[in-house]
């Protein structure tokens, strides 16, 4: 049995998607495929364009057989804690034998190289990452510096997709569990906001017309479902730079203390202070990011930060952190999967259809429960409606 995993945010569902879907059934000779999805926040520390239930049943209609979250401290962490959570709930559902993942490089060999390095971090490797690192070089442009000198391969680190395939061979590793499939990024690059392709266009370009109010412009880069979806009168794309989240946010900073902002997952180099110095004269998000962030701050580093806060997400160890699987949709096929996962006991996560009461006191847990309803207040949803206790997976 053949079970092909993809790791996806699925924000939303385009025409590239379907493409690498397709390749993974084939490529994987896959039986089945499980998708893990971020849930309502993205990597980017993005609210995603609409709420994680919507977004699976475009997956799950557009052909995924099982559609599985990614709790909130992976999904919205570094490319390194992003890889690492969606690699764990794959293996701990034990049936996953591929993983599928896109690369500008489309080849897993050099990616292969260039993840060995970072497991191994040979001495030369740490001493430069330090020197760049001092020098207040940006994390991500350290790491490609450090490994310029050992491989000929680092320029590849500076292509978002490849450095999200290091990362997904990294926490594969060598144990062999997993075959690793890459499929080559054509067409639009990660973060492009053009859409001048006739057929497929980036995320970035497909979100931006559809905030922008041009349904129209992004439905020929995206499937029916996709389209039907955000042509509808009551829908309501999640814009990241709205004034109501960004005042949800504003008020979290300004009733903290220092040391409490200092204590936020991700909180460094006493940005706490700038923070504190510049969110009452920042009138917008984006003017707050472009403030307070630093050379060792990326918009998207600073963007995550503000998420923590508003979330709460303390400093803790992710790499001791337990995930589980929590289900969001599936069809017939899917429900053969988990059927066999739960009659053979493979699974070593729990695999969780419904958030029961109480499951709040799990950590983990509370801060997915927390961002759905925080999504909810942010973009004008039903809390009650939209409640983690309440929403079922979406069926096919």
């Amino acid at each position: 049995m053949n079970v092909t995993g993809i790791i996806a945010e699925y924000n939303p569902m385009h025409n590239g998607h379907i493409c690498q879907l397709a390749k993974a059934r084939l490529t994987g000779k896959a039986d089945f495929t499980v998708a893990v999805m971020s849930g309502n926040f993205t990597q980017r520390g993005e609210p995603a364009l609409c709420d994680k239930w919507t977004r699976a049943g475009m997956a799950v209609e557009a052909g995924v057989d099982l559609v599985l979250e990614l709790p909130f401290v992976y999904a919205t962490g570094s490319a390194e804690y992003f890889a690492e959570g969606a690699v764990a709930v794959m293996r701990g559902l034990g049936v996953v034998t591929h993983l599928c993942f896109g690369s500008e490089a489309g080849d897993t060999g050099p990616l292969k190289e260039l993840a060995d390095i970072l497991i191994a971090e040979p001495p030369e490797y740490r001493e430069e990452l330090k020197k760049q690192l001092e020098n207040g070089v940006s994390f991500p442009k350290a790491r490609q510096e450090a490994v310029q000198k050992l491989t000929k391969y680092a320029d590849l680190l500076k292509q978002p997709n490849n450095i999200l395939a290091v990362e997904y061979l990294k926490a594969i590793g060598h144990n062999n569990d997993i075959i690793p499939i890459t499929v080559k990024r054509t067409d639009a690059a990660h973060g492009d906001t053009s859409s001048e392709s006739n057929e497929f266009a980036s995320g970035a370009a497909v979100r931006k017309a559809i905030i922008e109010g041009r349904p129209e412009d992004a439905a020929r880069f995206v499937p029916e479902t996709t389209a039907s979806v955000i042509a509808s009168d009551d829908f309501r794309p999640a814009d990241p730079n709205d004034p109501g989240f960004y005042a949800l946010i504003r008020s979290e900073i300004l009733r903290r203390k220092p040391e409490e902002l200092a204590s936020i997952f991700g909180a460094e180099e006493g940005i706490e202070n700038r923070l504190l110095k510049y969110i009452r004269k920042a009138g917008t998000l984006e003017e707050l990011i472009s403030s307070v962030g630093t050379k060792r701050y990326t918009d998207t580093g600073m963007r995550r930060l503000l998420l923590h806060i508003l979330m709460g997400f303390q400093k803790c160890d992710l790499h001791a952190c337990t995930p589980y699987a929590r289900i969001l949709g599936f069809n017939e096929n899917g429900a053969k999967l988990l059927k066999y996962i739960k009659e053979n006991e493979t699974a070593s996560i729990p695999v969780i259809t419904k958030i029961g009461r109480g499951a709040d006191e799990n950590e983990m847990a509370r801060l997915d429960i927390e961002a759905s309803d925080m999504y909810s207040l942010a973009f004008g949803s039903n809390i009650y409606k939209e409640s983690d206790f309440v929403k079922k997976p979406y069926i096919k």
